[in-house]
């Protein structure tokens, strides 16, 4: 489901991850806070997590344009591989949809495994009981989003944090993912290495903000925060 450059980049880059925080090393995996948070809130946008502590301990449920958009891209990726029937009016929507048909027609032909929204056990490495990346293509992750630069780095996160999850589930090292990054001027495959700049970052991540969860302590609103954060008007309240 991955384009041929993809894979020749993975084989031409391969072993060029230096890493030694893996998903098998119970010493750096544990977080013993109560409160386990999930994948999307520790890669979440907010530089203090304080979206989080708003959704989870005040209850706010808000949304934006943008949050609705990349659920809309989402569902014309993932539908065909889903084996959903759906038809899409907005032009950047058809297109992600016809390449994602594509996408599945090549994989089915050539019998890459893949699976969507696999359910994995995050509780390994102190997530949330079930983890679900978008793909799996073999053991490698894969990763859908909608937007530009900075979404894209939270995803390397994503993967690294998925990575840990398989290597704790099934003892292989998992080197590599993918983030299909999709925007107004359309669809790259960004190969990413996961070394243990993304290991060591998430599990940073993930420790502070699974403290505040536990303590349910208000981090503040961040100095500067991101235009597209779907909780900007409630944090200002």
């Amino acid at each position: 489901m991955l384009p041929r450059s993809v894979w020749d980049e993975l084989r031409a880059s391969a072993g060029e991850a230096m890493v030694t925080v893996r998903g098998w090393d119970w010493s750096l995996l544990q977080n013993r806070a109560p409160v386990k948070p999930t994948v999307s809130e520790v890669t979440s946008p907010c530089p203090t997590k304080r979206d989080s502590y708003l959704r989870r301990v005040l209850g706010a449920r808000p949304s934006s344009p943008l949050l609705e958009k990349g659920k809309m891209v989402h569902e014309a990726f993932m539908s065909p591989f889903r084996g959903e029937e759906r038809e899409f009016k907005e032009e950047l929507l058809k297109k992600v949809h016809e390449e994602a048909k594509l996408r599945k027609a090549i994989a089915d032909e050539e019998g890459i495994p893949y699976k969507v929204e696999s359910k994995l056990p995050g509780s390994v490495i102190g997530l949330s009981t079930i983890v679900k990346p978008d793909f799996l293509v073999g053991f490698m992750p894969v990763e859908l989003v909608y937007g530009w630069n900075g979404n894209v780095e939270r995803k390397k996160l994503a993967l690294a944090a998925y990575a840990l999850v398989i290597e704790a589930w099934t003892g292989l090292p998992i080197d590599a993912g993918v983030v299909i990054n999709v925007n107004d001027q359309g669809i790259k495959y960004v190969l990413v290495r996961i070394g243990d700049y993304y290991r060591r970052k998430f599990l940073e991540e993930r420790d502070y903000l699974a403290s505040i969860l536990s303590r349910k302590e208000d981090p503040g609103r961040a100095e500067s925060c991101p235009n597209y954060c779907p909780f900007a008007e409630v944090c200002k309240q």
